[in-house]
């Protein structure tokens, strides 16, 4: 048990760090429609209001700080 918890607790963490390099590189504005949650299942009157770059940016700060 303990050998499995050396090997699946750090490529938990290799896998996680990966999602959010993922998100970091991949999501923008061309994108958010398919990739952001919330974002995408907004009317197109709301996703107008919404100040996608703004967030975006918070997106990114957020995960590199």
């Amino acid at each position: 048990m303990r050998s499995f918890l050396m090997i699946a607790v750090p490529l938990t963490v290799i896998g996680t760090g990966l999602v959010y390099i993922f998100a970091l590189r991949f999501v923008n504005e061309n994108n958010a429609k398919t990739w952001l949650s919330g974002y995408n299942t907004m009317s197109k009157a709301e996703q107008e209001k919404f100040d996608l770059k703004g967030y975006l940016g918070f997106f990114k700060s957020f995960f590199t700080t």
